[in-house]
């Protein structure tokens, strides 16, 4: 198995010391413990942050407040800045809600921004999602926070290993 779903050129990231380096408009996806196994991913259009955890869902949260957290605890996050979304916000928050309370049925924090882009649910690890926009062009810049300079990329994992990790966090 390869060891990496996603491989990084450091060249590319944007190491950012601050996050008022981020543009404030536009859609990213936020990887999240970019250096863990498994990581967490999140959703931001126009300042407003998207996720699905294993707790319950973030809904519209304001990104300044979790770019604190982000910068305050150190967490290793990439962000990648994509072409527009064609998305309202009212289908957004509807996606992610119907989302709520659904991990324990095999859903991941991946599935509602899969349908977001694509319509339909269609990778099953953040690596194999990022790869596709990266083919299709779709990721306009990649900026990092906390990441160290021996990042290479994110690590493979399992299906198994989400799980787990989802059980985890409800316990």
């Amino acid at each position: 198995m390869e060891k990496y779903q996603f491989k990084v050129d450091q060249e590319r990231i944007n190491n950012l010391t601050s996050s008022n380096k981020i543009p404030k408009h536009g859609s990213f996806i936020y990887v999240f413990h970019a250096d863990k196994i498994p990581p967490h991913i999140g959703f931001v259009i126009d300042t407003k942050f998207y996720s699905v955890k294993a707790n319950g869902v973030d809904l519209a949260l304001n990104i300044s407040k979790i770019l604190h957290l982000v910068q305050h605890k150190k967490i290793p996050t990439l962000i990648f800045e994509l072409d527009e979304i064609k998305a309202n916000e009212q289908l957004i928050y509807n996606i992610f809600k119907s989302y709520e309370n659904k991990l324990s049925e095999g859903k991941t924090c991946l599935n509602p921004i899969d349908e977001l882009i694509f319509k339909c649910v269609k990778h099953s690890k953040i690596g194999e999602l990022i790869n596709t926009l990266e083919n299709q062009s779709k990721i306009k810049q990649i900026y990092g926070l906390n990441i160290n300079s021996s990042f290479l990329g994110i690590l493979n994992y399992s299906k198994n290993d989400i799980e787990k990790r989802i059980f985890e966090l409800k316990c």
